[in-house]
């Protein structure tokens, strides 16, 4: 009922996993290769830092995705920039290849 419904909107350290793997899927939807640094509980949250290489409007809707989630998120820094390198590793790609690095804290997590 009611209380599963609720408790669905929270992460414990057996679905952190899960999360991640959601993680990486929304790289996949958005065209955007996801790779992890750093996962830790940080004052009862779980951080997460993670980088994604794409196309600019490949990063921004990874964004746009994560934000949908119906897990509370923070995002702690962000940083993207754009690279000398041709976005596919194709010479005369007209499109560089952008990278980004994110920290971000799912404050919908439940540490026990």
């Amino acid at each position: 009922g009611e209380i599963q419904r609720i408790n669905g909107y929270f992460v414990g350290q057996k679905g952190a996993p899960g999360f991640l793997a959601q993680l990486r899927e929304f790289g996949n939807k958005s065209g955007t290769a996801v790779s992890f640094g750093n996962v830790d509980i940080e004052d009862g949250a779980l951080r997460i830092d993670f980088f994604a290489d794409g196309s600019f409007s490949s990063i921004y809707r990874l964004l746009e995705i994560l934000e949908t989630t119906p897990y509370a998120v923070e995002v702690k820094s962000m940083n993207i920039n754009k690279t000398d390198k041709p976005l596919g590793g194709k010479k005369g790609s007209k499109e560089n290849l952008w990278k980004g690095t994110f920290s971000i804290r799912l404050l919908s997590f439940k540490d026990k």
